[in-house]
């Protein structure tokens, strides 16, 4: 268990890599809006990736 939540972690801190990189380009390709959008979604995604398992490392130690 302990495996599968540190690879949910990293997964979740790629997807915020991602979502930078996405409002970059939005940024230089003018699609600005359209890129925000989308990178709330996966921001949101990887949010939860990040906190979730968090959260149960936490429970488990108790």
């Amino acid at each position: 268990m302990e495996k599968i939540l540190n690879i949910a972690q990293k997964l979740g801190f790629g997807l915020f890599t991602i979502v930078i990189l996405n409002i970059l380009s939005g940024v230089f390709f003018g699609k600005i809006f359209f890129s925000i959008f989308v990178s709330f979604w996966i921001f949101t995604i990887g949010l939860a990736l990040v906190v979730y398992p968090a959260v149960l490392n936490k429970r488990n130690e108790d």
